[in-house]
């Protein structure tokens, strides 16, 4: 199975959510769920790793490990007086809240007083984010509690009081709620929203994972939604999940990463060395659009220009990691194909909907894994927010491919795995070019 380039994935082992993100001024570090020398979740512990440039990432080690607490789930860090404090869920006989401190970002010491938020006798009660607190000052944390998400306010990060509770006035969505996210942004008219993100757990039998935003205020103790009753999808695709974006205040947008796969099939996919990888990074940014603001994201790109080359209908592709850029008039529709028959289709059919279909590209999963090939996971079809022309990326990088259009209003992560690598592209009604 050929490893990602530009998507981080764990040297060994098993990895899912993104953890404790933090941008240092000159390094972008990244933690991960991690189980090592196994290709499924067992005792997690956070595996380290940084980049300067969101695409070439270097492992650092693990950098906690399970203890008599329990294990190392999910969570997010700040950096302090040029310290990473990391925040986490110990899960063990419950869930509860505990902190470490690191100097160099590889090696952190736990505090003596963990837990320092212990479990309000819930199942469920877990990732906390934790970000500055413009009102009131101090600090914010924001935890994933079953079906709702619960505020806490800080002054030294040790101590936490609740301030509120949040909840969708409209629950359509069903399941546990996990990995929330909350931060600002600045709308076209210049006045600032605040953005709230989570993922949210659910069967396959009512369309498994999701991950979901809304836009709305922070008044210090709570979020406020103010544009729908209902959540919005953050991406098109099945393979998006966990997100979480860099404490970084000095950056110009937030940047995001997710985890790449679903609980519906990801413990059962093909895996050899290594299972699990990392969505590329995403600037977000809000758009006004007909409909109200929506968030977009654009990708960190691995683009070259001098690479840029027209590539036409038929013509072989350049190996396994590129990125496929398309312009269309309208509708639209184009295949990566190999010599086996199989194929990835995607595109824009006559009503105007990005639409994509990885089930001829399902040679190699597992009967275990069947959800992954299944018309309500393999195939995605997404009203355009737009009308017009369109330039679309496709970034395929071994065995995921992301695809980005309309300045990051569209966007859809996807795994592949087909039995050989794709070599053709078939191309309808549109123009491409490699680079």
């Amino acid at each position: 199975m050929e490893r990602p380039l530009w998507h981080f994935s764990a040297q060994n082992g098993w990895i899912n959510d993104p953890n404790g993100l933090v941008f240092d001024g000159a390094r972008w570090r990244l933690y991960a769920q991690h189980t090592p020398q196994a290709l499924i979740p067992g005792p997690m512990h956070w595996l380290g790793a940084v980049s300067t440039d969101l695409l070439h990432w270097d492992e650092t080690g693990i950098a906690l490990t399970p203890d008599d607490l329990g294990q190392i789930y999910s969570g997010s860090a700040v950096l302090r007086h040029g310290e990473i404090t990391a925040f986490f869920t110990h899960h063990g006989l419950c869930e509860q809240q505990s902190i470490a401190v690191s100097a160099d970002g590889m090696s952190f010491e736990k505090h003596p007083q963990n837990p320092i938020l212990p479990n309000p006798d819930l199942p469920d009660f877990r990732d906390p984010k934790v970000f500055p607190n413009p009102i009131l000052g101090g600090w914010s944390m924001l935890l994933a509690a079953g079906d709702a998400l619960w505020f806490y306010h800080s002054d030294d990060l040790l101590k936490w009081q609740k301030t509120g509770t949040f909840r969708w006035a409209s629950n359509c969505i069903g399941g546990v709620f996990e990995c929330p996210d909350l931060f600002s942004l600045p709308a076209p008219s210049g006045d600032t929203h605040w953005v709230l993100t989570a993922s949210v757990s659910r069967p396959a039998e009512i369309g498994g994972d999701l991950a979901v935003y809304s836009i709305g205020a922070f008044d210090g103790a709570v979020f406020i939604e103010t544009h729908s009753e209902a959540p919005l999808p953050q991406n098109a695709g099945r393979d998006f999940y966990a997100a979480q974006t860099f404490f970084a205040p000095n950056a110009a947008a937030p940047v995001q990463l997710a985890w790449a796969s679903n609980w519906a099939y990801a413990v059962n996919v093909p895996a050899t060395t290594h299972r699990g990888c990392m969505t590329l990074a995403r600037r977000l940014s809000l758009h006004k659009m007909e409909a109200g603001l929506r968030l977009a994201a654009r990708p960190v790109l691995p683009v070259a220009p001098q690479n840029t080359r027209q590539i036409y209908a038929g013509e072989a592709l350049p190996g396994k990691h590129f990125v496929l850029k398309i312009h269309a008039s309208g509708a639209f529709a184009a295949a990566l194909s190999n010599e086996e028959g199989e194929h990835f289709t995607f595109g824009i059919d006559a009503q105007n909907r990005f639409f994509s279909d990885r089930t001829a590209a399902c040679a190699t999963i597992p009967p275990e894994a069947k959800n992954f090939c299944s018309p309500a996971f393999a195939k995605t079809l997404t009203q355009r927010m737009r009308n017009g022309g369109v330039e679309i990326h496709l970034v395929l990088d071994g065995y995921i491919a992301e695809l980005f259009a309309d300045n990051g209003l569209y966007t859809n992560t996807t795994l592949l795995f087909p039995s050989k690598a794709f070599n053709r592209l078939e191309l309808q009604a549109a123009q491409a070019r490699i680079g």
